[in-house]
């Protein structure tokens, strides 16, 4: 906030003479801006800790420690990112650099550092660093004990914006040294190191403690909020707002000091009435979440079977909550047992949860007997055929081969299996034969019979008209004639396609040969690491 405050925007408004509350005002409510280069900015300094959504590497802090081992005295141990971060004996002066560094110097041992990164994004403002680095190195150390605020420390870093971020961050953090990278897309540019001494660092601190007693006491203490002009509150837009927004900013500071600690993560933070309904909120009110934790387990489910078994899951969890009942029904009435509500409390708590009456109730349902139905025996002049039977839903050739109720119904009386058209004119797949590729590298796959537009009345599957099986047998023949049905991908010889392409060459293979790696033209993502790392620190 003091950055803003000192910054640029106090030299281009001095003829509006705006009191210093109105500086805080515009400072603090400030309208968003987003620019690409901000985008670039924030790419080129990517954090691990920035949840951002970039996935690029971190280039500038990867970089800067090979950079000032080559062009300083100066080596980076760790290189660590924080939030906000302030001293607590002067909370009001906060600061967020982009790394907190501990560096090994020379001359002065192991030290705490600032270190700032700044992107140049334009070729005119990356030609201009450029010169800098020309003219006084690629890197520079100022001292504003004997360089003062002018002359040199001017000339090496020309944002004003910049200069007070890099003192403001090193004077409140306690420490006296701080870093500014300016760093291209590509490379790091120029490095410029800033010594602030304590005289520096006094007197710094004694113009916000004087700003904040004198000029901030309808922010810090509990005195009345100035009337500011409707210009003054520019993104703010009404007086209300900023009373609003400053009782909220005040009862979570309250809070902070209370706690002696940090608030949690905002998802964590829950009027007292919502916490107070999720601890006591049970039965019926909970059953949604019951249904999610306890799920069916499906290798394939339709939406209308996904609505029958949401359907039969809430019937089932309502047996569950009639059970609870009963049985606290039952320890109430019993005086002996129920002495206290606590006592209750504790029954509960032993009671059966959901998923173990679900597991009791599978168990049990198991064990019971099927019930048996009288079946009127079949008239001796009726066809097996005509019995009334079940369906299924897959693997329709492996029942008819295996099952023997099935198999009979497939070689029973001939003459009463007919081939008839499928209805509405659809096609289906023959459940017999197989039209893919019976090569030895596609061996492995999973059978897709020739589309049909027949099925066997009495059996139910679609069967092929056409005679593709050796001795001219059609699917249907074959399936009411042969005792055992042929695998046709285990013996794709005894099967031919009638429609062949003589003239066709067959088609090539999927599978790249073994052992041979296909190496073409070099590109620039194949290039040594080591290129990429030198062009950074050079």
């Amino acid at each position: 906030m003091i950055d803003r405050l000192l910054g640029e925007r106090v030299a281009a408004v001095q003829h509006d003479e705006l009191s210093l509350e109105e500086e805080v005002l515009t400072a603090w409510f400030m309208k968003p801006v987003s620019t690409s280069d901000m985008k670039i900015g924030l790419k080129n300094e990517d954090r691990a800790d920035m949840k951002i959504g970039l996935k690029n590497e971190d280039r500038v802090a990867k970089h800067i420690k090979a950079f000032l081992d080559l062009h300083s005295d100066y080596h980076v141990e760790v290189l660590k990112a924080y939030g906000l971060l302030c001293k607590k004996s002067m909370p009001v002066a906060a600061f967020s650099p982009d790394h907190v560094a501990f560096v090994v110097s020379v001359t002065r041992g192991r030290i705490y550092a600032i270190m700032e990164y700044k992107t140049r994004t334009k070729p005119r403002t990356e030609e201009k660093e450029r010169r800098l680095a020309a003219r006084h190195g690629l890197f520079t150390t100022v001292n504003l004990m004997t360089d003062g605020f002018g002359g040199l420390f001017t000339d090496l870093i020309p944002v004003v914006s910049h200069r007070l971020q890099l003192l403001h961050s090193v004077v409140c953090g306690g420490i006296q040294d701080g870093f500014i990278v300016y760093a291209s897309t590509t490379s790091i540019i120029r490095v410029v190191h800033v010594f602030v001494g304590n005289r520096v660092s006094w007197t710094y601190r004694s113009a916000l403690k004087a700003i904040q007693e004198g000029c901030m006491g309808w922010i810090y203490r509990s005195e009345p909020v100035p009337t500011f002009k409707p210009q003054a509150l520019g993104h703010c837009v009404d007086q209300q707002t900023l009373v609003q927004t400053l009782s909220l900013w005040k009862a979570i500071d309250k809070m902070v000091n209370d706690r002696r600690r940090p608030l949690p993560a905002a998802k964590h933070i829950l009027p007292s009435l919502i916490a107070l309904w999720n601890r006591v909120i049970g039965g019926i009110d909970v059953y949604s979440r019951f249904l999610k934790n306890v799920k069916a387990k499906h290798f394939r489910l339709s939406p209308t079977g996904a609505i029958w078994l949401r359907m039969i899951m809430t019937l089932v969890y309502n047996a569950y909550q009639s059970f609870l009942l009963f049985q606290s029904n039952s320890f109430l009435m019993n005086r002996s047992l129920c002495t206290s509500y606590m006592a209750y409390q504790k029954y509960k708590q032993n009671l059966p949860r959901f998923k173990d009456f679900c597991r009791d109730a599978a168990s049990v349902l198991s064990q019971r007997p099927m019930p048996i139905v009288d079946k009127k025996p079949a008239e001796e002049k009726q066809p097996d055929s005509c019995r009334p039977r079940e369906s299924f839903a897959y693997k329709k050739r492996i029942h008819f081969d295996k099952d023997k109720e099935w198999r009979d119904l497939r070689m029973s009386k001939p003459g009463t299996h007919r081939m008839v058209v499928i209805e509405g004119g659809l096609q289906r797949c023959c459940e017999l034969c197989c039209r893919l590729n019976h090569d030895t590298e596609n061996i492995p796959h999973a059978r897709k019979g020739f589309k049909t537009r027949h099925t066997c009345e009495v059996c139910r599957v679609s069967l092929c008209k056409t005679k593709r099986w050796n001795g001219d047998e059609s699917c249907f023949d074959k399936f009411h004639a042969e005792r055992r049905l042929p695998n046709p991908c285990e013996h794709p010889e005894a099967m031919h396609v009638v429609k062949t392409n003589v003239n066709r060459a067959p088609p090539p293979s999927r599978k790249r040969p073994h052992g041979k790696m296909y190496c073409g033209a070099s590109s620039p993502a194949l290039k040594d690491d080591t290129t990429s790392h030198a062009m950074w620190i050079s």
